[in-house]
């Protein structure tokens, strides 16, 4: 079993860093990141939930709209392990 300490110190993936990092860029919704990014949100909701991976041609949009760098972004749709 796990401690608390170790599940703490797990890196965020999917949903969950979605969130977080929607917070520290001051966004409220997945509409305000549609309206930032210009990407549908079922689609983004997809990338999230790990249903759709992304083209490379949003990966710009969606790491300028959330304030992120494309590794942080890849890792946290769990796409590459940091």
């Amino acid at each position: 079993m796990m401690s608390a300490a170790t599940a703490t110190n797990l890196p965020l993936v999917g949903m969950p860093w979605l969130s977080d990092r929607m917070a520290k860029a001051g966004i409220k919704s997945l509409d305000e990141l549609q309206l930032r990014s210009g990407i549908n949100k079922g689609t983004l909701s997809k990338y999230f939930r790990h249903l759709q991976s992304p083209s490379v041609a949003v990966i710009p949009a969606l790491c300028s709209a959330l304030g992120v760098s494309p590794e942080d972004l890849l890792t946290g749709l769990g796409v590459i392990r940091s």
